[in-house]
């Protein structure tokens, strides 16, 4: 199995690890670089995932292991839907990167479409 994962060329402060594409659109919502139009942007594209993706028990109960999420390979599909966000990363200079393995690291969730690991 491979799994897929957008993830910026940062890491979280909560984490320690890479954050993913909606914390990096997110930090620069925060900040307040960006247009209203992409504002709203990020928060249709974010309405999608709420309800095509299902939200791992992880985060439900505050990440307190401070888990990340990687696509499987059914949920890769679903990559195309990223399209808005990663344009804000590039348009914004944001550093970026696309990432394919067979090890994300050890699984804490599963379902269809992710993997939670840590």
């Amino acid at each position: 199995m491979v799994y897929y994962r957008y993830q910026a060329k940062y890491n979280s402060q909560f984490t320690g690890k890479p954050i993913g594409i909606f914390g990096a659109v997110f930090g620069l919502i925060k900040r307040g670089l960006t247009t209203d139009e992409e504002t709203s942007s990020y928060e249709e594209v974010l309405s999608w995932f709420d309800k095509n993706l299902p939200d791992p028990k992880f985060y439900e109960q505050g990440n307190p292991l401070q888990g990340i999420t990687w696509f499987t390979e059914e949920g890769v599909k679903m990559v195309d839907k990223l399209a808005p966000l990663v344009g804000m990363l590039e348009s914004h200079g944001v550093e970026y990167e696309f990432i394919e393995t067979e090890n994300p690291g050890t699984i804490i969730y599963k379902d269809r479409y992710q993997v939670g690991i840590i």
